[in-house]
């Protein structure tokens, strides 16, 4: 609806009409004028004029007031004054006390005798500065000292009193408002108190609230709310409203909300809320609570709800802004003024639990059942800050600077739409003392359903010098709440966000630096909860504690009680998240650089799943202090999964540093489900150039891995590459394990045996280092399983700081295999421990393990100890250990003790057949059928290549050379791995047997891969020659569809132009960019090769035509030799009519002097005129250049030659450019050339100077 100007007279104004009992709009015209700006109080004599005053109460009381007229029940104030008008209110007169009966001071509205609504609509619709009313009161203080206000003159602006049922307001400005006395309910309403029990409906569009305050000043013990606007009405519409530097200050405070706007609901009835297009900003709420449990909340915009006020509450706010907001408490200025003792802030939350939240927007409907959708918000720099008080308030509780949310069942969403995001930046909580969660948003709740789409949380943060901080982004809480019937949540979806650059610091626990889950609910059983985290990024957050612990630099979801009963068949999902350089750092205790997943509830209804699919951990740092650290990247603990699927994720470059024991460069697991029994499956992930280093015990640089109760378990087509186990140089003793894994498992009951498989994986070039010293005490320090160390429950000693209380066994049956090993390459790995024990190269097995190898290749794994202290190069079995291989490769290891390739004293290593080992020497091996036998008297070669990528696999392989004894050597049986038969298909998806012997049938190969002959590369789509401009971007092409490798490995590619002054040709990767240079033609040649070096090469033309077919200026006129008097007057020549640019573009010119000694050149551009000004007695030469901006070069020159007695030069004047003259002819020396600015060489004029002898001479 529109609302036009009065003045140009047309009106039509929002209205209220009260039907049936509701509350409803209407559109209707004005039916009072206000035609004065003046404030005339009630006791004085008619003037014949309509001020707002008289205006109300001409609508109060439905009669004529001096010149406004009747109001006529519902009532619509409409203003004839100049837009921009400013109405000082008169509050002198109220100083004796308070009134609300309109007389002087604020402005009320009331019905007495019947319900009855108001609109007050501006002249200019969707001005706010249209009409301006001022309240009066006077901001003091600013700069750093004491925010006060001077309220002496002043009272609160508008006041709604007995019957009104609806208000609306428009077009106007409320500033300057203080309320000058309190009630039994306090200071409420600064610029509008809008409360009485029959309003049932507020409405504000394009009002501005402004520099309103409450101010308790030396009363104690009083509540304050809402210093722009107070309401306590069941409907309430804010469109277009904007609430800035209003106040809520002083000392003795309690119940403290809305700076800015408060909304309350006292009692239980249904609320709706809607806030759309508005602002809320600069508002501070600036007090000294002195009584405990306590709530200080929303200095932007407070919605909220009784304790025992359960009706519904619809809350809707989109387009808004809350910025620059402040909630501060126990300012020592500010406490200063209390009277009490210290800073007066001593009492508050030490019989409970104070709360402060919500600087920007606070919404606390506790026992309420809550609707809240937040659509493309912006939550930016709100700041609560709380200061230091003589006695710690334990129980001080900071939530949620940028907005607070707490309500027993939620329906909570925050989102983007249309392309807009919710952004949520630069939010603070600085506290002394409180603990403090989410820096940026807080929710609180104990049901329903939370949806974070399209959030954009950047720059928050939360700190605390003396208590616990978390979730410097976000923070959620799931909780019972007051008397909640425990029904535990429906889900939390956080989707499509971004969480970049948050941080938390705490003194004695700093958690969650960018989003923060904790499930802490009744332990009873209900519908399940889903929790799922997709396609988020999560980067540069922090969680620091530098003399206590931190954990989740990124994501933290902890859970004590209610997920042990809650997740059932919902479980949690984090899928294509990406968690990139987060960082935690921490004085004892640290988990999880980028993620840690906190699930240790137990309880009789746990089990439940958890998945985590296609999510990124690159470059996160873990660095612990005296506790110990887990998880580089992701650190995961439960006592109650039944699944867990970690699938196509990447766990690259993640680091961890301890100060005691570390675990998991990469990732730590931590699996206890003995009860239920768990499925554990990682496939396809990548754990690469991930980083291990303590002073003490180290274990697992890519995963670290303990399960407790496994049923079934797997690591199938993952690659543990470039990780490193090492402890710190400098301290004694101590143990480093598993640079690629570590894997400690303890078996649960199951129909089967169960089974841990590793399938189609690549243990490749880690790296395990203890350079500790030995000591007597302590013994000598060890490092086991430089690719992977893997144990079970029997020979499982607890590593320091590692609950290792596992409650079920090894291997169940000792006849039957509980570890599988099959197509799997561990190679290129390194044990080194010089003072020390070094085992197992390749791989470690502790006592208890009953494993079985099929098609597995170990080679080139190095194990170096002190002296001859290393054994195992390649693989080391502990004592007791049980093993059976077949159609596998142990080959080129090395150790420096015994046992280059395999190390099995006391160990039964049995064959099935057809297995190659360089070195049989440290092994009982018990040969069988078609086994290739090396000894340390004569080593034998398998003939394998370089670790390297094959195809499209993930996974690195050792394929067979083609003069390898391994090819074709493996079992004849058909492939089906069974019974010691090659498996069906090798490492990388290739089907078994492949060709590899020219003749005869083919049998599968020994190792993980079987060979193939290497052919070139093929070209699949050839490059046809292409045509480009000389300024168009680079033509690109990608390789890979141009090329192909038969055997599907990878391609490398280089290219070349035989022409770089025509064309330049670069690869980056697959992707060919050939940039044009200059107009010509050149060869563009390109090669690819494969992984055995073998190529193939294609060619095609690349022309280079002029920029867009421009062609440069042309000389159309001619330019004669000039012959000046010596240091005579100038000579201007006019270059328009002789050069002409042929697509009519605008020309420019230059001009250069070949010797300034005879003549210096001027160019006037705007006029296009060429100034020759002579010197002394000579010859020089002048070159003029046109140019436009786009076309090519051209360069024309000619010479004249002067005489030297002064007589005309020959040629009789020679004329440039095509003219008519004598002598000199013109050359065309070049056509297009191209630069950023195009030069055209138009002429070059001979110019003579001649000495005056006596007679004049001529120019």
């Amino acid at each position: 609806m529109r609302i036009r100007n009065l003045r140009a007279g047309v009106a039509a104004a929002l209205a209220l009409a009260a039907t049936a009992g509701q509350a409803q709009l209407v559109e209707v015209g004005p039916n009072i004028i206000v035609d004065s700006a003046g404030d005339d109080i009630l006791s004085q004599q008619p003037n014949d004029n309509c001020t707002l005053r008289e205006a109300i109460q001409a609508a109060n009381t439905n009669t004529a007031v001096d010149g406004c007229a009747a109001g006529t029940g519902d009532d619509v104030i409409g203003f004839d004054l100049e837009p921009g008008s400013v109405i000082e209110l008169d509050s002198i007169t109220c100083e004796l006390g308070p009134e609300d009966n309109n007389v002087c001071g604020d402005l009320d509205v009331f019905s007495p005798e019947s319900p009855e609504a108001l609109a007050i609509v501006g002249p200019v619709e969707g001005d706010p500065a249209s009409i301006i009313i001022d309240g009066g009161s006077v901001l003091a203080g600013g700069d750093g000292s004491l925010v006060a206000v001077d309220c002496s003159a002043a009272d609160r602006v508008l006041h709604t009193g007995a019957g009104t049922t609806g208000l609306a307001l428009s077009n106007l400005t409320i500033r300057n408002g203080c309320p000058m006395f309190s009630s039994q309910q306090g200071l409420r309403g600064g610029g509008v108190r809008a409360a009485n029990p029959e309003l049932a409906i507020l409405q504000l569009q394009d009002v501005a609230l402004m520099d309103n305050a409450v101010d308790a000043g030396s009363s104690g013990f009083i509540p304050l709310s809402g210093g722009g606007l107070s309401t306590e009405a069941p409907n309430v519409t804010l469109t277009r409203v904007s609430a800035t530097g209003n106040l809520l200050i002083g000392p003795n405070t309690i119940d403290v909300r809305g700076a800015g706007v408060d909304i309350f609901a006292p009692e239980s009835q249904a609320r709706t809320v809607s806030v759309s297009d508005s602002d809320f900003s600069n508002n501070l709420i600036d007090v000294v609570p002195v009584q405990p449990d306590e709530a200080i909340s929303g200095a932007g915009l407070s919605i909220a709800a009784g304790v025992e006020t359960a009706a519904p509450f619809d809350i809707d706010i989109s387009e808004s802004r809350f910025e620059a907001n402040t909630l501060q408490i126990c300012s020592p200025d500010r406490a200063d003024t209390s009277g009490s003792s210290g800073t007066g802030c001593f009492s508050f939350g030490s019989g409970g639990f104070g709360t402060v939240s919500g600087a920007g927007l606070d919404v606390a409907t506790p026992d309420s059942v809550t609707s809240f959708q937040g659509q493309e918000l912006t939550l930016s720099g709100n700041r609560i800050i709380t200061l230091e008080s003589p006695e710690t308030a334990l129980g001080l509780i900071a939530r949620g600077a940028g907005a607070s949310l707490t309500a027993r069942d939620l329906d909570f969403g925050l989102v983007g739409v249309e392309g807009g995001n919710t952004v949520i930046t630069g939010n603070s909580i600085e506290s002394s003392d409180a603990d403090v969660r989410g820096g940026g948003v807080g929710v609180q709740f104990g049901s329903g359903n939370v949806l974070l789409i399209d959030v954009q949380a950047m720059g928050n943060s939360v700190s605390s010098n003396l208590n616990d901080a978390g979730g410097g982004g976000l923070w959620l809480d799931v909780v019972e709440l007051f008397d909640q019937q425990p029904t535990p949540p429906g889900s939390v979806t956080v989707s499509g966000s971004v969480f970049s650059g948050n941080s938390a610091s705490g003194a004695n626990l700093a958690e969650a630096g960018g989003l923060g889950l904790r499930l802490d609910g009744p332990e009873v059983s209900g519908p399940p909860l889903t929790l799922s985290i997709d396609g988020n990024d999560f980067s540069g957050n922090d969680a620091t504690s530098e003399g206590g612990s931190a954990r989740a630099g990124a994501l933290l979801i902890v859970a004590d009680n209610l997920i042990s009963q809650g997740l059932g068949e919902g479980g949690l999902s984090l899928t294509g998240n990406d968690i990139e350089d987060n960082d935690v750092v921490a004085g004892s205790g640290a988990d999880g650089g980028g993620v840690l997943l906190d699930l240790q509830a137990g309880g009789q209804f746990g089990g439940y799943p958890v998945s985590l699919v296609d999510n990124r951990f690159a470059d996160n740092t873990l660095q612990g202090g005296t506790g110990v650290a887990f998880g580089g990247g992701l650190a995961l603990r439960s006592r109650s999964l039944s699944q867990l699927d970690l699938t196509g994720n990447d766990f690259l470059g993640n680091s961890v540093e301890s100060l005691d024991d570390a675990a998991g460069g990469g990732a730590s697991l931590q699996l206890s489900t003995a009860q239920l029994g768990l499925a554990f499956n990682a496939a396809f992930n990548r754990f690469s150039d991930n980083e291990l280093t303590g002073v003490s015990n180290v274990i697992g640089g890519g995963l670290y891995l303990q399960a407790d109760g496994v049923t079934s378990g797997a690591i199938i087509g993952s690659q543990l590459a470039g990780n490193t186990a090492a402890q710190a140089e400098g301290f004694v003793a101590g143990s480093a394990d598993g640079g690629g894994a570590a894997v400690l498992l303890a078996f649960g009951s199951s129909d089967g045996a169960p089974v841990f498989r590793i399938d189609s994986s690549e243990f490749g070039e880690n790296s395990v280092s203890n350079p500790a010293e030995s000591n007597i005490e302590i013994g000598a320090p060890t490092g086991r399983g430089a690719g992977l160390l893997l144990q079970v429950a029997d020979d499982l000693s607890d590593f320091d700081g590692v609950p290792t209380d596992f409650t079920s066994a090894g291997c169940l049956d000792v006849e039957v295999p509980c570890v599988s090993v099959v197509n799997s390459t561990i190679s290129n790995n390194a044990l080194s421990v010089p003072n020390g024990v070094a085992i197992g190269g390749g791989i470690a097995f502790g006592a208890a393990v009953n494993a079985t190898f099929n098609n597995v290749t170990v080679a080139d794994n190095q194990a170096s100890g002190g002296g001859n202290d290393s054994n195992g190069g390649g693989i080391a079995f502990a004592p007791s250990a049980t093993a059976v291989l077949a159609n596998s490769i142990v080959a080129l290891n090395s150790a420096t003790g015994i046992a280059d390739d395999c190390s099995a004293q006391d160990s039964s290593i049995g064959s099935l057949g057809y297995n190659f080992i360089s070195d049989t020497s440290g092994c009982s091996f018990n040969s069988a059928q078609g086994d290739q036998l090396g000894n340390s008297d004569l080593s034998i070669d398998p003939g394998l290549d370089e670790l390297m990528f094959v195809g499209e696999a993930l996974t690195r392989v050792r394929l067979p050379l083609s003069s390898s004894p391994v090819i074709d050597a493996g079992s004849p049986d058909t492939p089906t791995g069974e019974a010691g038969s090659c498996a069906a298909v090798d490492q990388i998806g290739q089907d078994r047997p492949q060709q590899g012997l020219p003749e005869g049938a083919p049998v599968c190969d020994i190792g993980a891969v079987e060979f193939v002959e290497d052919l070139p590369p093929v070209v699949i789509s050839p490059i046809a020659d292409q045509t480009r401009g000389v300024d168009d971007p680079p033509f690109t092409v990608d390789l890979s569809d141009v090329f192909a490798d038969p055997e599907g490995g990878p391609l490398f590619f280089i290219a070349q132009a035989e022409n770089a002054m025509v064309a330049t040709a670069a690869v980056d990767g697959s992707t060919l960019s050939v940039t044009p240079v200059a107009p010509g033609t050149t060869s563009i040649t390109v090669t690819a090769f494969d992984n055995a070096e073998q190529d193939t090469t294609i060619s095609f033309e690349f022309e280079v035509q002029p920029a867009n077919g421009n062609q440069p200026p042309q000389v159309v006129g001619g330019l004669s030799d000039q012959f000046l008097p010596v240091r005579g007057d100038s000579v201007n020549v006019d270059l328009n009519g002789i050069f002409e640019d042929p697509e009519g573009d605008p020309l420019f010119f230059d001009a250069s002097s070949s010797n300034e000694n005879v003549v210096t050149v001027e160019i006037d551009n705007e006029l296009g005129i060429l100034t020759l000004i002579p010197g002394e007695e000579g010859v020089a030469v002048v070159t003029v250049f046109a140019f436009d901006s786009t076309g090519g070069q051209t360069e024309i020159r000619v010479r004249s030659v002067a005489r030297s007695n002064g007589g005309t030069a020959s040629g009789g004047g020679a004329t440039l450019g095509g003219g008519s003259g004598g002598g000199c002819a013109l050359t065309d020396s070049a056509s297009a050339r191209t630069d950023p600015l195009l030069w055209l060489l138009a002429g070059l004029a001979t110019l003579v100077i001649l000495r005056r002898r006596g007679t004049p001479g001529r120019r």
